[in-house]
Formats: structure tokens, sequence, C-alpha cells
């Protein structure tokens, strides 16, 4: 059973996917990721205020494309949008998580976000957030991702 956070972020998620990049996200099960291969990127953004902690997003770098040319109004296979596919999926990490936090702690308090920040992940990496219980995993228009809503102490 998923618990009031767990609901929060991952409707949250879903939402900021579908009225930004127009794609649908829909929860699935970790153990659907088991034997998922090829290249990873996780994507992080820290936050500090009331509350403190990160989202961590992993997903496919192909994602990153297909997301841009949604939101950019183009083909997949248009240069632009490879271009383009880092940046966009940062937008997103940082828009939800500016989302995550107002369904949280409301709109009165200030919270103080990172620069979003890429990096390759690793099969071993990508094992370990598979263990991880508060990773959520999702498919994007069929491409796997795993998010994960760390928060240092309790949420009032």
């Amino acid at each position: 059973m998923e618990t009031k956070l767990e609901q929060t972020v991952s409707a949250t998620f879903c939402r900021v996917l579908e009225q930004l990049a127009f794609m649908f996200a829909e929860p699935a099960g970790r153990d659907a990721f088991a034997s998922q291969e090829g290249e990873w990127l996780i994507l992080s953004i820290g936050f500090s205020g009331p509350l403190v902690g990160a989202l961590q997003l992993v997903v496919p770098p192909r994602l990153c494309i297909a997301l841009a040319a949604n939101m950019l109004g183009m083909d997949d296979d248009d240069d632009a949008a490879g271009d383009k596919g880092l940046d966009a999926m940062k937008e997103v990490l940082n828009v939800t998580c500016g989302n995550i936090l107002t369904e949280l702690a409301g709109t009165d308090p200030v919270f103080t976000l990172t620069i979003p920040e890429v990096k390759p992940l690793d099969a071993p990496g990508w094992a370990g957030l598979l263990e991880d219980g508060a990773a959520m995993g999702f498919l994007i228009d069929d491409h796997p991702a795993l998010l994960r809503f760390g928060v240092e102490g309790s949420i009032p």
C-alpha cells in the first residue's frame, strides 16, 4: 500500500509530465524493471527550507529526446530534440520538485532548489535504486523511469 507521501509524489510527477510535456506516466512496480539494460542517466535536484532533501530521476537517454520533442513540437529524430533533451528533462525535474514541495508544505514556505545535475548511472547504481524501497517505478510512454523523493526528518 502506498503512503500519502508516495501518492503525492507519484500523482504530482504524472501530472507535471502530462501538463508540461504531453506525456503520460503510469506507476509500475520496480520489479518490472529488473531486467532493463542499456544506458541510464540520473538527474538530481536538492532542496532546502522547511524540508531538506533531494529528488532523483533515472531515465534512459532516449526518453530525454522524446520528452524534448514533445515539449518543442517536433519529431524524435530532429537534431534539436537531441540537443535539448537533457535541458527538457532537467526542467521536468525542477517543476516536479517545486510542485511536490508545494503539495507537501503549502504555498507560504520558501524553498531553495539546487541546479539540476545529470550523471551517467552504471548497472550497479541502477540495481541499487531498484532495491531502494523509496524509489518508485514508472512507465512514461513505454519508457522506464525511477523516481526517488528523499527528505530528511519527518514531513509535517
